[in-house]
């Protein structure tokens, strides 16, 4: 290979071969010590430009090619024209229209909205939000009315509560089980607080021929995969199976913006184990009721607690078997889930009595009553 001078200076000569044109080729007149000194200035260098890039591009703001050649495209309406920061990535799909019929034929009333519903290009942009504490019924006693973010009666972001659910032929064990496997997930692998996390029920996600997955996460313990896609966890089913969900529908977890990262691993234990509880309560209410008012929504939790519980310790087994010093030092480690388990229930139920001692009352006379199995893990130390 033959190499050709393209450069030179005090240091040294730039040299580079017309066989490799994307290489150059640095040769010192002083020797390898500072050969070795330029290498580590200038990566250190290249991680602090790296770094501090978005900080100095808000204090030196220059116009965005991507917003001089799309703002003209995007609505003003509260301010959605004014360049920021994006975020752009594939599209979750929408549950499928025949779904998206039978919501509207089942909880709007008369016939007339039914039809303005039908016609709302709005409502194609369907997701469904699995909320698993309580039954409808509940809030509707209270006068509460069936909303959106955007403050109307809308399938985008269709909250769909236990009965609901049921009455829709979901299986809310699946669901439960789902969203607690992306639960553990979230705090024993990623380390993230989870903390207002969405849970959604959408469109079944079909990959570009040519796409590559960036990994996926094998849970040997339940025989599923976890498809971590290229930005959000899938909880994916077979679609002959489905996991109780609706018809090419799926699960998903999307929104990390308010995460925090945990460091679950370090012997600061009960901070920690404080910090994911809270993490749970700070979300929209996905996470099964340690105080339902239903039978069948005491066994929704315990699938729940369960699940994650066992979740959590083969995903902690995995990391840790190989390198505790000790099985005792292990056992303590594999107890975390349920201490997590523990303290946010605990967190709920000191909620609820403090807040509507009533209700806390009542649920709990029901619970002796009916004679409700408390679950293993919740009287372990």
């Amino acid at each position: 290979m033959h190499y050709r001078e393209i450069g030179r200076g005090t240091f040294g000569v730039v040299l580079t071969a017309d066989e490799q044109p994307d290489t150059a080729v640095k040769k010192s007149f002083k020797g390898n010590d500072t050969l070795a000194v330029e290498f580590e200035h200038g990566l250190a260098t290249s991680f602090a430009v790296t770094t501090s890039a978005p900080s100095l591009a808000q204090e030196f703001p220059e116009p965005d090619p991507w917003w001089i050649a799309n703002v003209k495209g995007f609505p003003s309406t509260n301010g959605d024209n004014v360049p920021n920061g994006v975020f752009l990535f594939e599209r979750i799909p929408p549950v499928p229209r025949s779904l998206q019929e039978s919501l509207i034929r089942r909880f709007w009333a008369s016939p007339e909205e039914q039809q303005a519903a039908l016609n709302d290009p709005d409502n194609r942009d369907c997701m469904i939000r699995p909320y698993l504490p309580e039954r409808w019924a509940y809030y509707e006693a209270k006068g509460r009315k069936r909303l959106n973010n955007e403050q109307k009666a809308s399938l985008r972001n269709f909250q769909a509560y236990l009965d609901d659910l049921q009455d829709m032929g979901v299986d809310c064990h699946a669901v439960a089980r789902q969203i607690a496997l992306g639960l553990a997930v979230g705090h024993w692998e990623a380390q993230h607080d989870m903390t207002d996390v969405e849970f959604v029920i959408a469109g079944r996600y079909t990959p570009p021929p040519t796409a590559a997955r960036s990994h996926t996460l094998p849970l040997s313990a339940y025989d599923k995969r976890n498809d971590l896609g290229n930005r959000t966890i899938v909880a994916e089913a077979p679609p002959a199976v489905q996991h109780g969900l609706p018809t090419r529908t799926q699960m998903w977890l999307v929104d990390f913006d308010k995460c925090n990262r945990v460091r679950v691993w370090d012997d600061t234990l009960a901070q920690d184990i404080r910090t994911l509880a809270l993490g749970i309560c700070a979300n929209d209410p996905y996470y099964p009721n340690p105080l339902p008012d239903t039978q069948f929504g005491w066994d929704v939790f315990v699938t729940f607690t369960e699940t994650y519980i066992r979740a959590g310790r083969h995903l902690l087994q995995r990391a840790f078997e190989k390198v505790a010093t000790n099985d005792e030092q292990l056992q303590k480690v594999l107890k975390r889930p349920a201490m997590v388990m523990r303290e946010w229930t605990r967190t709920v139920m000191n909620a609820k009595r403090n807040n509507e001692r009533d209700v806390f009352d009542a649920r709990m006379r029901v619970r002796k009553e009916q004679g409700w199995v408390t679950p293993a893990w919740a009287a372990e130390r």
